[in-house]
């Protein structure tokens, strides 16, 4: 073939696949990077794969930042994203601790999945120890927002934990309506901080009044008697139900106990002691608004049909799974981190022997000495490189378990020693 018709040939050829690059999806990554092809999504594995001109890429969905469709006449039109079904009710089940911060993001997407089917109940259905308070506030603004979206919201007390405990009862208290399940148990919020051996201290007084405070006031803003939530989450004053009311009034225990000639009244928690209601007390008090056996049995008292209702996967539940597939990640991108400093070590110019002159200089000039000392750089860049990626997966999920005191350690040696290979990369004699 004539040298000029193969030239013709290349450039056609690289025309078409600019032509098709020009219509290709694009993958935009957190690093910057922009990669052009088409684009799978496996949203089961949280995998992306490109796929370029001879090769494919495949990347994990938490390094994208999105993905934009390309626009090529010749494909077959994309469906339109499915719209979610209408549901008169929505049930959002939060089952577990509180563990993960980033449960705030799947409680966010779960809220939003629930709002798109127009409801006009959101039944939080909750069983939980409780756990990270951040998170627990989290939920309870998302909560209140929903009342200005004209959405009403009922706490369903029910499920193998067999209550709604600390952060758990907080956001409880934070819907209008708490409803409960025979066995069940609503309360125990006081708050505490974890010591380094995992055994719960108290927290400072500034702290425990601010949270005691803040405790109330969720549980007043949304209808339930303040002196309730106060004795869940302190043990100074206890509670006291005052008889002979048309509706219940409670009091702090510490009022009536002191009285030479108190009012007829019900001790309900004494001082010293924290206040947890069952399904049946709770009833009784009037927090609870009625029980029932389990959701079908209560969303069927609220006269809501079968047809009329959804349930969501628990936000909690896919918080932990993404974590655990997110550590799995990590935990790879460390041990790819520790073969690289491997390699640092093992080309380290300093770690090895070198035939000397009688002047002490090298016999082979230097030779050996930089050509290692080129492989180790190369590597200490590597390091570093994958060190920034970890650092800012860390950062992104602070959840993520790493040694971190122990990576910026790495950081500082790798930085020193990138130093030293350029001081004396030119070396003619063994540094000392």
């Amino acid at each position: 073939m004539p040298r000029s018709t193969r030239l013709l040939v290349l450039l056609l050829a690289s025309l078409a696949w600019g032509a098709r690059l020009a219509h290709a999806d694009e993958v935009f990554l957190k690093n910057g990077n922009v990669v052009r092809g088409k684009a799978h999504v496996d949203r089961a594995r949280g995998r992306v794969t490109v796929e370029r001109e001879g090769a494919s890429s495949t990347f994990d969905l938490d390094d994208v930042v999105r993905i934009v469709e390309g626009d090529d006449g010749r494909s077959a039109p994309k469906d339109p994203p499915p719209t979610q079904a209408a549901a008169a009710v929505v049930v959002v089940p939060l089952h577990g601790a509180f563990d993960t911060r980033l449960a705030a993001r799947t409680f966010d997407d779960a809220l939003a999945n629930a709002l798109s089917r127009k409801p006009k109940l959101i039944v939080f259905e909750l069983s939980s120890p409780g756990g990270l308070l951040d998170v627990g506030r989290h939920f309870v603004r998302r909560i209140r927002e929903l009342r200005a979206a004209g959405v009403r919201s009922a706490a369903f007390v029910y499920g193998p934990h067999h209550g709604a405990y600390s952060a758990a009862a907080y956001v409880a208290l934070a819907c209008e309506r708490i409803y409960m399940a025979p066995g069940q148990a609503i309360g125990a919020a006081v708050a505490y901080r974890p010591d380094r051996s995992g055994i719960p201290r108290a927290v400072g007084a500034k702290f425990d009044s601010a949270w005691q405070a803040e405790f109330r006031a969720n549980a007043e803003a949304s209808g339930h008697p303040g002196a309730l939530a106060g004795a869940m989450v302190s043990d100074a004053h206890g509670v006291a139900e005052l008889l002979g009311k048309a509706s219940p009034r409670f009091v702090p225990a510490t009022a009536v106990l002191g009285q030479e000639d108190p009012p007829p009244h019900r001790i309900l928690c004494r001082p010293g002691q924290v206040l947890t209601l069952t399904s049946r007390e709770a009833r009784r008090v009037r927090l609870s608004r009625g029980t029932a056996e389990d959701t079908d049995d209560f969303l069927t008292k609220l006269r809501f049909a079968p047809t009329e209702r959804a349930r969501l996967a628990d936000p909690l539940a896919a918080a932990r799974q993404r974590i655990a597939r997110l550590q799995a990640k990590l935990d790879e991108d460390l041990a790819a981190y520790r073969a690289v400093v491997a390699k640092v070590v093992s080309q380290a110019p300093g770690n090895h022997r070198y035939p000397l002159d009688r002047s002490g200089r090298f016999a082979d000039g230097g030779r050996a000495w930089r050509r290692r000392t080129k492989a180790a750089q190369k590597y200490v860049r590597r390091a570093l490189s994958a060190l920034e990626r970890i650092d800012a997966r860390l950062r992104e999920f602070p959840d993520l378990r790493a040694n971190r005191k122990g990576l910026a350690q790495d950081r500082a040696r790798l930085q020193r020693l990138a130093r030293e290979l350029t001081v004396h990369r030119r070396a003619e004699r063994p540094p000392r």
